[in-house]
């Protein structure tokens, strides 16, 4: 009952996050689990859900959505990529 009814209202009223930022959760791989933690982090800070969108596409666009790029591009280049996402 419960799965019928998240299916229903995804169908009637919109599109997962997840492939909104085009994860693929069904594959199971590692990656993609860690780029939807990263995004729910993201998506927990009280700023709009467009803003929380665009700078994940950010990360995306700068191939920081691995914990080890994550660290290459260290704490300045974290901020820089959050300020041109808006957040």
């Amino acid at each position: 009952m419960k799965k019928e009814s998240l299916r229903i209202l995804v169908e009637n009223f919109g599109t997962r996050y997840s492939e909104l930022l085009g994860m693929n959760l069904a594959s199971g791989r590692d990656e993609e689990i860690f780029k939807w933690f990263f995004a729910s982090i993201l998506f927990g800070a009280p700023i709009t859900e467009t803003s929380v969108i665009k700078t994940y596409k950010c990360f995306e666009k700068y191939d920081v959505l691995t914990p080890k790029r994550i660290l290459q591009t260290g704490w300045d280049g974290l901020v820089k990529i959050l300020d041109e996402g808006s957040y």
